[in-house]
C-alpha cells in the first residue's frame, strides 16, 4: 500500500484546537491533570503530512494512565491496546470516519490479534498518544516538532523523504514509519537524545 501524503492544511491547527477543548473538558470532569500538545507533521506549518492529527497528552500522574481509557471511549475514540506489550508506558487511541456512510466500525478496542481499520475504508481523523509527562517519548515528540518548526532545511528534507517513501508500496504503515526512523534519529541525536 502507498501512504497518502498531502500538502499542509492550515485548518489542521483549528481542527486540533477544537478537539483539544473537548479532551480537556472530559479530563477535567474525570479529574485527570495533563499537558496536551499537537504533534506530528500536521502540527508543523508548511510540512506535507498524512491527514491525521496527532495529539500528545503528558499526564501529571502516571497512575492515571488507565483512567484515561473510559474517558476517551466516551469521546468516541477506539482504544488500541495491541501495542501495550511493546510500549507499556503509552495508551494509544484513534478516531476514525468511514468513507462509506453505510459502513460503521463497531469495535471499541483493538487488541493484539485484531486488525487496524484499513485506511482505504476509514479515514483516521485523530491519533492520541497518552504518556506520563516525564517520559522520553513525550520529550522526543515535542523536541522533534519544535525543531522542524524552526529549521527550514530539515523540514524540507523530511518532507522530501516522506513524499518519496509515501509513493512506495508498503506491507504496513508501521513499515513506512520505520523507514523514516534513520532521519528522525539523526535529528534527535543532534538535539541530545539517545536513539530508541
Amino acid at each position: 500500500m502507498q501512504i497518502e501524503i498531502v500538502p499542509h492544511n492550515p485548518y489542521w491547527k483549528l481542527i486540533y484546537q477544537k478537539e483539544e477543548q473537548r479532551i480537556l473538558r472530559a479530563l477535567k470532569v474525570a479529574n485527570i491533570s495533563s499537558k496536551i500538545a499537537h504533534i506530528g507533521s500536521t502540527s508543523v506549518p508548511e510540512l506535507s503530512a498524512k491527514p491525521t492529527i496527532d495529539i500528545l497528552l503528558g499526564l501529571a500522574k502516571e497512575a492515571t494512565l488507565d483512567d484515561c481509557i473510559p474517558v476517551f471511549k466516551k469521546l468516541g475514540y477506539i482504544y488500541v491496546s495491541k501495542y501495550n506489550g511493546i510500549m507499556p508506558f503509552r495508551r494509544f487511541f484513534i478516531k476514525i470516519k468511514s468513507k462509506n456512510p453505510l459502513q460503521k466500525w463497531s469495535q471499541k478496542e483493538i487488541g493484539t490479534e485484531d486488525r487496524m481499520p484499513l485506511r482505504q475504508t476509514y479515514d483516521r481523523v485523530f491519533h492520541v498518544h497518552i504518556v506520563h509527562e516525564d517520559t522520553n517519548f513525550y520529550a522526543r515528540h515535542i523536541a522533534f516538532r519544535n525543531h522542524l518548526r524552526k529549521q527550514v532545511e530539515d523540514r524540507q528534507a523530511y518532507e522530501a523523504l516522506k513524499l518519496h517513501l509515501g509513493a512506495l508500496n508498503w506491507e504496513s504503515e508501521n513499515d513506512y514509519a520505520q523507514a523514516k526512523s534513520g532521519f528522525i534519529n539523526t535529528i534527535m541525536k543532534s538535539l541530545g537524545f539517545e536513539n530508541t
